[in-house]
């Protein structure tokens, strides 16, 4: 949390420092997704796989808006934490065994991200709503805590984490602006791309936003 109030500072500090020289609009959006990653394997399986539930987070913005395009700055950070009792279901599928005989440990993921998007609205003609195309790259910082794995009491198997693996994402998506007096309200989706070691992680976050 910590790094995201950093984040958003910083993002603040040069928003007032651009303002005085071009057009900048400053903003904050939440966001929910559920991720798709490449998982440790057991037996051919991957008991991580599809047990992550819903991540949700936030950050902030800035809008350089030029004739016809607008270039979007984005910091987000994003977090999820394994359904438990769906995990259990796997690794009790997996080994036979019953699934109230397993417990797990940790395993939460976080993803600290730095985007610059292109934003292409169309439809301008309409009073107040503006739907965009949106397209863009950046830099994706994943941290994942080891994941531990406890049959009747005792530790069975683990899961490394990762810390600070940073790697390069790209993303596309589409949204709709509400243009309101001296505000916007935004609905946006973009798949996303993270290329992580052994294969590419997606997710799709859903982000409502305003910006100022």
């Amino acid at each position: 949390m910590k790094r995201v109030l950093l984040l958003c500072c910083c993002i603040v500090a040069f928003a007032s420092h651009a303002q005085s020289g071009m057009g900048v609009r400053f903003g904050v959006q939440g966001n929910f997704t559920t991720i798709n990653l490449p998982g440790p394997t057991i037996n051919g399986v991957e008991p991580l796989k599809d047990v992550y539930g819903t991540g949700l987070g936030g950050g902030a913005h800035l809008d350089f808006n030029i004739p016809l395009l607008t270039f979007r700055l984005s910091g987000d950070y994003i977090t999820f934490a394994p359904d438990n009792d769906k995990f259990r279901d796997n690794l009790a599928q997996l080994t036979g065994s019953a699934a109230s005989e397993f417990s797990i440990e940790g395993g939460r993921i976080d993803i600290f991200s730095l985007a610059l998007n292109g934003k292409y609205s169309f439809l301008d003609a309409l009073p107040i709503v503006s739907p965009y195309i949106t397209g863009g790259f950046g830099l994706a910082r994943l941290e994942a805590q080891e994941t531990k794995i406890l049959f009747q009491g005792q530790p069975s198997n683990t899961f490394a984490g990762k810390s600070s693996e940073t790697e390069a994402q790209f993303n596309a998506g589409a949204g709709v602006d509400v243009n309101l007096v001296g505000i916007a309200i935004y609905l946006e989706a973009k798949y996303t791309w993270v290329t992580t070691e052994g294969g590419t992680s997606t997710y799709v976050p859903i982000t409502v936003g305003v910006t100022f």
